[in-house]
């Protein structure tokens, strides 16, 4: 008898050790949340598809349900159906180290993602990051791995590291880690211009849908990057910048009160202000 209780004493501590797999999701992540800001690693000099705080990332949002979970944060709109949840108990600096890629080569004492991506957030300090799996497999399954420090397990697809009730690390695309903010009931809706002057139909179904509104402000923080990069450039180049976008303007509104005519319009213009200040 005394074995047995001995066995399985050791079978239940090794079940609630490391990672722990199958829950739903948790209360706490339910809701709608915003990217407030967008972290690359400084310490790299590998080329990135994107900025710090890139516009074409800051200001989406990303639902979650125990139904599924959805992000307005890439064209093909990603679905997680089904979300079951792993959790990890770590700090975020091991995390980071298991999972980010560039630290491959280099687990060296002095190694910290967490200070080289400008995190506000104490490394050392105990987590229980959540990773899913949805009804097609792990979520962003295809975000590659970094072989971790000796003696853990990486950790590939997306991950996410609650702080507090009200904010949220993530790992995303491209070896960004994303910074969200929960979106409340009460939340204002805020465009780059003023709603209470809005004349056109395009302007106030922007003004009445909070996730155009977003898009909207990137456009115009996307906007005015790309034009002191074409300063930069010349002054041509910069009268070229002002044209183009009064014309996408002209398209854009010609959309009318279509949601998903304007979103995809807002879509195509990011990426064509990101390809401009690209350009040289």
């Amino acid at each position: 008898m005394r074995i047995s209780h001995y066995l399985l004493a050791i079978l239940s501590i090794s079940l609630c050790a490391g990672d722990a797999y199958g829950a739903t999701l948790p209360d706490s992540l339910i809701g709608k949340w915003r990217v407030e800001e967008v972290h690359l690693n400084t310490e790299s000099g590998r080329p990135t598809q994107y900025i710090w705080n890139d516009p074409r990332l800051k200001g989406r949002i990303f639902d979650f349900s125990r139904v599924g979970v959805t992000d307005d944060a890439s064209n093909d709109m990603d679905r997680c159906a089904d979300p079951e949840v792993r959790y990890i108990d770590t700090s975020l600096k091991e995390l980071m180290l298991r999972s980010v890629g560039g630290y491959d080569d280099k687990h060296s004492a002095d190694a910290n993602p967490v200070r080289d991506y400008k995190l506000n957030f104490n490394g050392e300090q105990h987590v229980r990051a959540i990773s899913l799996t949805c009804s097609n497999g792990l979520w962003q399954g295809d975000l590659g791995i970094s072989n971790g420090a000796p003696g853990n397990t990486a950790v590939s697809g997306a991950w996410i590291v609650p702080d507090g009730d009200q904010k949220l690390f993530m790992r995303w695309r491209d070896e960004s880690i994303l910074v969200l903010e929960r979106i409340s009931g009460s939340s204002a809706i805020k465009a780059s211009f003023q709603c209470d002057r809005a004349t056109s139909a395009t302007e106030r179904a922007i003004c009445g849908s909070y996730q155009l509104a977003a898009f909207d402000e990137s456009v115009a923080a996307s906007y005015k990057l790309a034009l002191a990069h074409a300063r930069d450039l010349g002054s041509q180049q910069a009268a070229d910048l002002n044209h183009s976008q009064r014309h996408w303007m002209q398209q854009r509104d010609a959309c009318g009160s279509n949601p998903a005519c304007i979103l995809a319009s807002m879509r195509s213009r990011l990426e064509a202000l990101a390809t401009a200040m690209r350009s040289d």
